[in-house]
């Protein structure tokens, strides 16, 4: 059914003609409109653009649109060759609990899962996002110079300036400041590169700045994820920790049998008792806590999933 309002690029014929009929489809008034300023005409211009990026990518092959994209990315960040491996990273944390970090990889392309790397924070206490991205970069590249493993023709970091300076500082600590490093911020989508104070003006339909956003969101997504699992893995050992007769090796047994807090939760009392290390008393201690309804006692505690 048609909008209300039908926004147009320009002027067509007997367009008050049109909007009649828009009108008697739509049961209600239907105004077609060329707008010639103001916010309307900026919508109408977007929609240009990203019908013009649509057509193009249609146009071309998929090699093509790789090539394109590449070159797009060396010349919005003024980059020395293509970059056909970008790594992407961020940290995540909750009120200062369980802080980590994440690395996804982009390669000619594509997100590459399989080189996708998780840190756990080992030297920072509470949320210091500088000293734990400082750690995670550290440990990553220290780790490649190391082991001569692959490295990446760009490092994409989420956040602003500040974030850049750390990572320009780590990798000229290891020699390798010739590997360039960008920053991308959430909230004005604003790209930093080298030693600049203002961000790139880059075109909000460029297909480089999309490439960028895909890649910081993975990195997100990713660093997200697994803090939860930390967080999820952390209230359940709180939770069987309350249980007598439950310690550490019990616990990873049950975690790793059963493979995750709800699964513990919700197993019945044999699947408890199949567990390594856990008696049938304790299968039935471990059920009752968490299903204490039969005796009329009010559960306890919830865990997550």
């Amino acid at each position: 059914m048609p909008a209300p309002e039908l926004l147009v690029s320009e002027e067509i014929p007997d367009a008050e003609l049109v909007g009649e009929w828009l009108s008697g489809l739509a049961g209600r008034r239907v105004q077609v409109v060329a707008p010639q300023r103001g916010s309307r005409r900026q919508f109408v211009a977007m929609a240009e653009a990203n019908a013009a990026i649509a057509l193009q990518n249609h146009l071309l092959s998929r090699d093509d649109r790789q090539q394109y994209v590449l070159e797009e990315l060396q010349r919005a960040l003024n980059l020395p060759g293509t970059p056909n491996r970008i790594e992407g990273y961020d940290i995540s944390n909750i009120q200062g609990t369980e802080q980590v970090g994440s690395l996804v990889v982009w390669e000619n392309g594509g997100m590459k899962k399989d080189d996708y790397k998780r840190f756990r924070i080992r030297t920072v206490a509470g949320a210091d996002d500088f000293a734990s991205l400082r750690e995670v970069l550290s440990r990553r590249f220290g780790r490649a110079l190391e082991q001569g493993t692959a490295l990446p023709d760009l490092v994409l970091i989420d956040s602003g300036r500040g974030q850049l300076n750390v990572g320009l500082a780590v990798l000229q600590e290891l020699g390798l400041d010739w590997i360039p490093v960008a920053s991308l911020a959430k909230q004005q989508e604003e790209v930093y590169v080298g030693d600049s104070l203002q961000p790139l003006a880059l075109d909000p339909t460029s297909p480089a700045l999309h490439t960028l956003q895909k890649i910081r969101d993975e990195a997100h997504r990713f660093a997200i994820t697994y803090h939860k699992k930390l967080r999820s893995r952390r209230t359940i050992q709180s939770v069987l920790d309350a249980i007598p007769g439950i310690g550490p090796t019990i616990r990873t047994s049950l975690l790793k049998t059963l493979g995750s807090a709800r699964r513990v939760r919700e197993a019945s009392v044999a699947e408890l008792a199949a567990v390594p290390k856990v008696t049938p008393k304790l299968a039935q201690r471990i059920h009752d806590h968490f299903h204490p309804a039969a005796d009329g006692r009010e559960p306890a505690e919830q865990l997550g999933g």
